[in-house]
């Protein structure tokens, strides 16, 4: 998802994990693309502008191998590099 502010001069994204049920990777990557469509939004934000948050893509589709949900089942992970945490660390201005 991405937000844009026309008064901002960079967007804000948001990766968005999401669990869907599905039989193959194919409904559930049209599943996922429905459900972030429907997140898609614009609002009047508190300072009077107009924010957007519009859909882009489905980066990936994955299966969850356990056997059934349960406390502690792992849904996503990925490794990193050094420069990547320190972006991810590194809080946005307000």
């Amino acid at each position: 998802m991405r937000h844009s502010t026309p008064s901002k001069d960079e967007n804000l994204w948001e990766y968005r994990v999401v669990l869907v049920e599905a039989i193959c990777e194919e409904e559930a990557r049209e599943k996922a693309e429905i459900l972030g469509k429907d997140y898609e939004t614009t609002y009047e934000a508190l300072k009077g502008d107009f924010v957007t948050w519009k859909f882009i893509q489905v980066d990936s589709v994955s299966e969850i191998e356990d056997e059934g949900l349960k406390d502690g089942s792992e849904l996503f992970s990925r490794f990193m590099s050094d420069s990547t945490v320190k972006s991810l660390l590194t809080p946005f201005d307000d």
